[in-house]
C-alpha cells in the first residue's frame, strides 16, 4: 500500500470516530466500544491506531478523552469544534468525511 492511500485511510477513519461520537453526543463512549463500533463497520483498528486517531482529534481539539490513572484512554467525548467539522464549518485536511 502507498503512502497517499494509507493516508487516506487514517484521514477517513479519524472522520468515522468523529460520527461514531457524534451519534452519542452529548455523552461518550468507551474505548472498547469505539474500537467495535469501527469494527462493525469494517474498520479494524489496532488500540494503538485508535489511541493516536483519538490523540490526534484531542490535540486539535475536536474532542476530550478521559483517562484512568495510568493514562489509558478510557471514554472519548467530541467537542463543539468536532460538531463543527461534522457539519462543514471547518477543514482538516487529516479528517475526511464520507
Amino acid at each position: 500500500m502507498n503512502a497517499r492511500t494509507e493516508t487516506l485511510i487514517h484521514a477517513r477513519r479519524k472522520g468515522m470516530v468523529l460520527e461514531i461520537l457524534k451519534h452519542e453526543f452529548p455523552n461518550g463512549v468507551d474505548f472498547l466500544v469505539l474500537r467495535c463500533a469501527l469494527s462493525n463497520i469494517g474498520q479494524d483498528v489496532t488500540e494503538k491506531e485508535l489511541s493516536g486517531y483519538l490523540v490526534y482529534l484531542e490535540n486539535s481539539k475536536y474532542l476530550k478523552l478521559r483517562r484512568d490513572d495510568d493514562k489509558n484512554i478510557l471514554l472519548a467525548v467530541i467537542d463543539n469544534l468536532g460538531l463543527d467539522l461534522i457539519d462543514g464549518l471547518g477543514t482538516d485536511n487529516a479528517i475526511m468525511f464520507v
